[in-house]
């Protein structure tokens, strides 16, 4: 009988390998399906990228390297499907739109949760904690698709499954996908970058896994990541004004016009209405202004309108205005994103006039 050759082992006494599972829930979108064609093409473009480009991740920390391989053809499969479904209700449902029909249509969207194959190693002698290295790599990668196609990266009550032990990994897409909306158009809108571009970019912002930011523009990702958790508005008021002004390099609490004079040089013409977008900010200023020094109308959390109507005008103008806000970052990150700045810097400049009617 032949010698059957054992299974190759590494060549390090230090190998260390983890096989977990990432567990999406079957929710896609937030803001139903305007524009469905348009928005969801580009998010099975950006996934089909996504999956070369994303599937190995190097992570460097504390001198230790870890290497994170993720599966992502479970989202690219379900937005495949969502988008097949859509059009089988278009053109087909509304021909013979029946019960069964109506039935027959909603059994087509994905239902069932998406598992997502993570497996995470290093030969490192100082590694450690592997779960949580891949827990680091999965939020890059949220805030990497949802910069490069904004809202297409959902992990809305996902979690990381190792073994019996489950991780929560919970992050919306619900204000990113506010960015693409058409009907936004009037207010501001982002765009779609492409995943390499974004993938190129966030490597220079984030070039380990620190907890810490080493920089400005890492800590406005970190305040998008508190954004994505939060379902508080009051909270991500304070996150969005976090965010600005380490992206803008302001001081905190610097002067309004600071802000809005550094988003217009970021931004240029693509800011769809400059006065609009100076009255907006300056309500966020002043939501800001009242939650730190006082003056907010703070709501209740239950926030049920049908014990008092106050609660949707509070309640809309707040959100309105976070909103808002939120798609002006997005948009000025896609900026530095085509530009690759990895950071930004703004030089004051003296102009002497050669007038004294002044």
């Amino acid at each position: 009988m032949g010698v059957r050759d054992k299974a190759p082992r590494s060549t390090s006494k230090y190998s260390k390998r983890r096989s977990l599972s990432l567990l999406v829930p079957s929710s896609t979108r937030s803001f139903g399906d305007e524009n469905w064609r348009t928005t969801e093409a580009a998010y099975i473009d950006a996934w089909k990228a996504a999956i070369a480009l994303l599937a190995d991740r190097k992570v460097a920390l504390n001198g230790a390297t870890y290497i994170v391989k993720i599966d992502w053809t479970p989202l690219l499969r379900r937005h495949e499907q969502h988008f097949s479904a859509m059009e089988y209700v278009e053109e087909g449902v509304t021909k013979k739109s029946t019960p069964r029909a109506l039935l027959a249509s909603l059994n087509r969207f994905p239902r069932k949760p998406s598992r997502i194959r993570v497996a995470v190693h290093s030969t490192s002698k100082g590694a450690k904690s592997l779960v949580g290295i891949a827990e680091s790599v999965i939020h890059d990668i949220f805030l990497i698709m949802n910069i490069a196609a904004p809202g297409s990266c959902n992990l809305y009550k996902a979690t990381l499954l190792d073994g019996k032990e489950t991780n929560e990994i919970s992050l919306s897409s619900s204000q990113f996908e506010l960015c693409v909306l058409p009907s936004r158009r009037r207010k501001q809108t982002a765009g779609f970058v492409s995943v390499e571009k974004v993938t190129a970019w966030y490597d220079l912002v984030r070039p380990a896994a620190g907890q810490i930011p080493g920089n400005s523009t890492e800590r406005a990702m970190f305040a998008l990541l508190h954004m994505a958790k939060l379902s508080d508005e009051m909270l991500a008021v304070l996150w969005l004004f976090y965010a600005l002004e380490s992206l803008l390099q302001t001081k905190v609490g610097e002067n309004f016009s600071a802000i809005v004079r550094r988003l217009r040089l970021i931004l240029g013409d693509t800011i769809n209405d400059a006065p609009l977008m100076k009255r907006e900010m300056r309500t966020l200023y002043d939501l800001r202004s009242s939650i730190v020094h006082g003056g907010f109308e703070a709501i209740h959390p239950m926030q049920d309108e049908s014990l008092d109507a106050r609660v949707e005008k509070v309640f809309g103008r707040l959100m309105d205005a976070n909103d808002y806000g939120f798609v002006l970052l997005v948009a000025a990150i896609q900026k530095m994103v085509e530009a690759n700045w990895p950071q930004l810097r703004f030089d004051e400049v003296v102009v002497g006039e050669s007038s004294s009617n002044l």
